[in-house]
């Protein structure tokens, strides 16, 4: 995953020069939206996205699977 995810200019602080930043009203919504998009990711891993291969090998027919 990236580093951080500045969605916004104004997200970090010491490189914010966006002239708006202190009446934006938008900061305030994507980062509540990063933050709930991370802890979603917090409660999956890549073994949960996975456990059932064989269901997902369908929706694959173009990708070449390899076995082994």
């Amino acid at each position: 995953m990236e580093p951080d995810f500045e969605l916004l200019e104004c997200f970090n602080e010491a490189t914010d020069q966006c002239v708006i930043t202190k009446t934006c009203s938008l900061k305030s919504v994507l980062f509540s939206a990063r933050n709930n998009f991370l802890a979603t990711l917090d409660q999956h891993t890549i073994a949960d996205a996975v456990k059932k291969p064989a269901q997902a090998l369908p929706g694959f027919k173009s990708i070449p699977v390899v076995h082994g």
